[in-house]
């Protein structure tokens, strides 16, 4: 059984899959290769960080820090990711899944970057915290 992060962490990648203009081939979870411009539009879904903390009664609250980082190609690259984390965030905060499994979303920081490998592509990241609940002794829920 999957742990209830892994479960997150695979519905999230699910909601980046249905995001408009971009082929679902052309998602990916925690990408080590870089995105060559032929590529793009890209998305890349990967956890940042998972903060747990007691809340009492045998019970974990965890923050769990979700990136996603929008691949496009040419200038202006973060007005050229603008839609796409629009949909991204839209179908997030929608997805009837997710509002079983968690008890709360929140929009966390961005960053605007040109990609190492290649400065034609940009590199736009936004980041959410999701906040869900564990028994202290299964992480499965």
């Amino acid at each position: 059984m999957a742990s209830k992060r892994e479960t997150i962490l695979q519905r999230v990648e699910a909601v980046a899959r249905s995001v408009p203009g971009v082929a679902p081939a052309s998602v990916s979870r925690e990408r080590a290769a870089p995105h060559a411009s032929d590529e793009c539009p890209a998305l890349d879904v990967a956890p940042e960080g998972d903060d747990p903390r007691p809340v009492g009664a045998g019970l974990d609250a965890h923050e769990l820090t979700i990136r996603l980082r929008v691949f496009t190609a040419g200038d202006g690259a973060s007005a050229l990711a603008d839609p796409f984390i629009e949909a991204f965030h839209a179908a997030l905060f929608a997805d009837p899944v997710l509002a079983q499994a968690v008890a709360g979303i929140q929009l966390g920081s961005a960053d605007f970057d040109r990609d190492d490998a290649d400065v034609t592509v940009g590199r736009t990241t936004q980041r959410y915290r999701i906040t869900y609940h564990t028994r202290r002794a299964s992480l499965a829920g």
